[in-house]
């Protein structure tokens, strides 16, 4: 096959069709390129409508009978058609894909990635017209659509008639339609990940928002910037309450030093840092809380304390008890003295049980 005009950036040759186009063309599609530019569709990212708008324009400005856009798959192995303007009608794909193994030549073309222009598709022996949709088709088009640098597929104007070499304007315009694309593909594609990211986004919320464990981020100066519900159900408080405020007025006085020195060794860059510390309940009373404590970074700067706490005030009174239950045993093993049982016994039982004292009765009879 023999090579087809290519159209280059240094040296162009254009016959009596390729002349200078008049100023007002030249306004014309100066008009059009920016009414692309400011196009809602462009704006919203939306590749069908930007599609059936830039290809209606392209084919109305160039006067060609059919204009289609074409996206590479396959690592470059096959051809499909995403949008076609013909006849005055738009239409979403529509055409059959082309596979490399069938149209050789074509590929080696289209994948040079540079603007190519055919003049007269019957006088290129050898040009695979069938690859561009029969015998009708009389000059062709093809300009690359890149993305971040990168073939990713051409944009094709299909000339029915008489043979017509492409001006450089023409070209040029073309060209210029090309890149809006790419910009649009550019746009897809950051909107794309966007979405991905509000995705990642609503699924770590939930996760955080559903977890038994507090979650906690604290500031270098102490102030509380972000709680999860489980704050809420573990110490009563509403985190609107707390929110922006110091961490210290939720500590109890006799841990506040410990606390201040977890803060200290995690923003020195020691983490994580486990601590257990007594918290102030909404309803007077305290909790004690367990806690792992790590540093926030960010670009490789400590920039806060980001933590996980649980409750566990009820795990502690339980081996309390145990522990207390266990003595007890031992001391009833090991003496019959019943005062001296009591004396021993008394406190690490009223200790366990978390109340305020005990009283013993013992029968009269026993006493005499």
């Amino acid at each position: 096959m023999p090579t087809p005009t290519i159209i280059d950036e240094a040296v162009r040759t254009a016959g009596p069709q390729g002349a200078s186009p008049t100023a007002d063309a030249q306004v014309r599609r100066a008009r059009v390129l920016a009414r692309l530019a400011e196009s809602d569709a462009l704006a919203r990212a939306d590749r069908p409508a930007f599609l059936r708008e830039m290809t209606h324009c392209l084919a109305d400005t160039l006067g060609v009978e059919r204009v289609t856009v074409w996206c590479f798959e396959d690592e470059r192995s096959r051809l499909v058609c995403r949008g076609r303007w013909e006849h005055g009608v738009s239409h979403e794909g529509g055409e059959p894909a082309l596979a490399a193994t069938d149209h050789r030549q074509y590929f080696a073309m289209l994948r040079s990635g540079r603007t190519v222009g055919v003049a007269d598709t019957r006088a290129e022996t050898g040009f695979p017209v069938a690859a561009i949709g029969g015998d009708e088709v009389r000059s062709v088009l093809h300009v690359p659509i890149r993305l971040h640098g990168r073939l990713v597929g051409v944009v094709r104007h299909e000339h029915v008639g008489v043979p017509r070499r492409w001006s450089p304007d023409e070209e040029q315009f073309a060209r210029s339609a090309s890149d809006l694309l790419s910009l649009l593909l550019v746009a897809e594609g950051r909107a794309s990940v966007e979405s991905s990211l509000r995705d990642s986004e609503e699924r770590y919320r939930d996760l955080v928002e559903t977890m038994d464990d507090v979650l906690y981020v604290v500031e270098p100066d102490g102030r509380v910037t972000s709680l999860n519900r489980a704050f809420e159900r573990c110490l009563g408080w509403s985190r609107e309450e707390w929110l922006g405020k110091h961490f210290a007025a939720l500590v109890h006085p006799d841990d506040l030093p410990i606390a201040a020195v977890v803060q200290e060794r995690v923003l020195a860059g020691e983490s994580p840092v486990e601590v257990e510390l007594r918290f102030r309940h909404r309803d007077g009373g305290w909790r004690v809380g367990e806690l792992r404590a790590a540093a926030r970074r960010s670009a490789g700067v400590v920039t806060g304390v980001i933590g996980v706490g649980r409750d566990v005030t009820d795990r502690n009174r339980s081996e309390a008890r145990r522990r207390a239950l266990l003595g007890i045993a031992r001391e009833v093993a090991g003496t019959l003295d019943l005062d001296r049982l009591f004396e021993r016994t008394l406190g690490p039982t009223v200790e366990s049980l978390g109340c305020d004292g005990a009283i013993v009765f013992r029968e009269v009879a026993e006493l005499e």
